[in-house]
């Protein structure tokens, strides 16, 4: 069985009357599962009621919690959700929570060295806070992974310059969204002229980021495209038709499902076929991982 180490969120959606646990490494972590991959998330919780929930949740969805109990003296994540007047969500992430303060000892580095992980999966989120960034660097730097899957997410104001290399310097499997490649081009490219042209574009990405062997580009509803770098390589696949209920959870789920068929030994068109399929049954539900 393959086994893959996620790092990063664990958040708490607060609506005015319900409240829905997630993140997208969370998310990630448990769709993996759900795949037949044994999947540990290296997180952080308090010692509170969202806390206990979380973990309870965890094991629920097969997930192996790895935690940073030096955190616990701090809230477990979470972001008040809120609706405007046409239905909108806004979003209040709450900042120094305990997923900022994700450590490792070397203990514990050491136990999740001898793990030989087949993967090793991060995103942005997490690196907003010192520790829980120092925390990631020191994995990336010390720890020999298969693969690395970068998930970039533009959150602003939590998206940097810095973060952004650490995305693109480190990942040998990059995942984007068509939204996020002018703010890529704009902080990372500055002088590469943006194409809006998804094949130009991901292949000028990778012209600049050797390290990074498949660039995976989501497309909204109109599919997901994937830039095989070493064969110079575009493929393209449209979307599913399927009544959508919600988005929340489609790219944790497409993210998932190309990496699990990677592993798995798929080609580059077949992992993209099978995020499609994924995060369009994902799409057709409400819950971020439904079974």
């Amino acid at each position: 069985m393959k086994k893959v180490l996620s790092f990063g969120e664990i958040i708490w959606d607060i609506y005015a009357e319900e409240k829905c646990i997630g993140g997208a490494p969370l998310n990630f972590a448990a769709h993996l599962a759900q795949l037949g991959v044994k999947s540990s998330l290296l997180t952080a919780v308090g010692a509170d009621e969202m806390g206990e929930r979380a973990k309870q949740e965890l094991g629920e969805r097969g997930v192996e919690g790895i935690f940073s109990e030096a955190a616990g003296k701090y809230s477990t994540g979470y972001c008040l959700v809120t609706l405007d007047d046409s239905g909108k969500p806004n979003y209040e992430l709450m900042q120094d929570v305990a997923y900022d303060h994700i450590a490792c000892s070397t203990e514990q580095i050491t136990k999740l060295t001898e793990r030989n992980y087949d993967a090793f999966y991060f995103g942005t989120l997490a690196q907003r806070a010192a520790e829980s960034r120092n925390t990631l660097l020191h994995i990336l730097e010390t720890i020999a992974f298969g693969e690395i899957f970068c998930d970039v997410n533009v959150r602003r104001p939590f998206c940097s310059l810095s973060t952004m290399k650490t995305c693109f310097e480190h990942a040998t499997i990059l995942k984007i969204s068509r939204e996020e490649l002018p703010y890529i081009f704009e902080t990372l490219l500055p002088n590469e002229g943006y194409e809006g042209i998804p094949e130009i574009d991901m292949r000028a990405i990778c012209r600049h980021f050797p390290k990074i062997r498949f660039l995976v580009l989501t497309l909204d509803s109109d599919g997901g495209a994937v830039y095989d770098a070493a064969k110079d390589r575009y493929y393209f696949q449209p979307a599913l038709k399927v009544n959508v209920v919600s988005t929340v959870g489609a790219g944790d789920s497409f993210s998932a499902a190309f990496l699990a068929a990677y592993l798995q030994g798929k080609t580059p068109a077949e992992c993209l076929q099978a995020a499609i399929k994924l995060s369009a049954y994902v799409v057709s539900h409400r819950e971020a991982v439904p079974q």
